[in-house]
């Protein structure tokens, strides 16, 4: 609307002006700066985003990793409870059973069947340090036993008697030290009982102490390597040593391995004499049979 005079014109110019300035003032703070702040606090949120984001595959890939590798097996095995010195006596309350990975152990490792083993044992005085507490304890952190006289082994009222023996008759190395045999003897072409129910004490040098330890039910870390043998040695009664000594030094006598449990009872059995040997063509005839053992 236009008024007359330039005053009025003027006021109307003036108004406009006015209001362009207002206008844009209430455009600025109303919507531009919202807008603006808007805009940066989105960017800032997108840079937070994107930022987690990449953090949260990186972990996500770290734990598939971890996901994949195989768990290295444990085993239960005897630790200490507290620290061990050298030259002290153990009892149970100084043991517990520790799960550890198998990977990292020695191999003379003490398992929880034989924990009861180291009840009275002592642990080595010439040890430099002590055995730290929840440390797996070691056969060789132990003084070693104090070996058993092979005397000390025998049967109240019994002698050790050795005697000669052939491979056929150690059942291919099948007999041991505390096996039961029963020995017979050639009396007049049969085979005689002549001892019953004999214990092996040894085989060779092998006594069932050291074959103890060389299985592992008295382990002190050391193993012993089978070996070939020659003789072995049975006990004997006392009374019955010196007939049965003498027999054997006139011939070689035959063991028969018996089961302890087994109550037959064997004897009288026939020998070699008793059997005839026929070939075609000529007369039946005994053969010599000393190279089995005297008959």
């Amino acid at each position: 609307m236009y008024y007359r005079g330039n005053a009025e014109e003027t006021i109307v110019c003036t108004f406009t002006a006015e209001g362009t300035a207002v206008f844009k003032g209430k455009f600025f703070k109303g919507i531009f700066l919202p807008l603006a702040i808007g805009l940066i606090c989105a960017l800032i949120s997108a840079v937070l985003l994107y930022q987690y984001v990449q953090d949260l595959q990186v972990k996500q890939l770290a734990d598939s990793r971890v996901q994949i590798e195989p768990a290295k097996p444990k085993i239960p095995v005897v630790v200490s409870t507290q620290g061990l010195h050298p030259g002290m006596p153990l009892n149970l309350d100084d043991l517990r059973v520790r799960e550890l990975d198998e990977t990292s152990l020695p191999s003379d490792i003490v398992h929880p069947h034989e924990a009861e083993l180291l009840v009275g044992r002592t642990v080595r005085a010439d040890l430099t340090q002590a055995i730290r507490s929840g440390k797996p304890l070691q056969w060789l952190h132990l003084q070693p036993l104090a070996a058993a006289s092979f005397a000390s082994t025998l049967p109240p009222g019994s002698v050790p008697l050795s005697f000669s023996i052939s491979s056929l008759q150690q059942h291919a190395g099948l007999l041991k030290p505390g096996d039961t045999i029963d020995l017979y003897a050639n009396m007049q072409g049969n085979a005689e009982l002549i001892l019953e129910r004999a214990v092996v004490m040894a085989t060779g040098h092998i006594t069932q102490a050291s074959q103890e330890q060389s299985s592992g039910v008295v382990n002190t870390g050391q193993s012993l390597r089978p070996e070939a043998y020659q003789q072995i040695t049975v006990a004997v009664p006392l009374a019955d040593y010196f007939k049965i000594h003498q027999i054997s030094e006139n011939q070689m006598l035959l063991p028969i391995l018996r089961d302890a449990k087994d109550p037959v009872r064997v004897e009288g059995l026939a020998g070699f004499s008793s059997v005839e040997i026929i070939t075609p063509g000529s007369h039946t005839a005994v053969p010599n049979f000393s190279q089995y053992g005297g008959y």
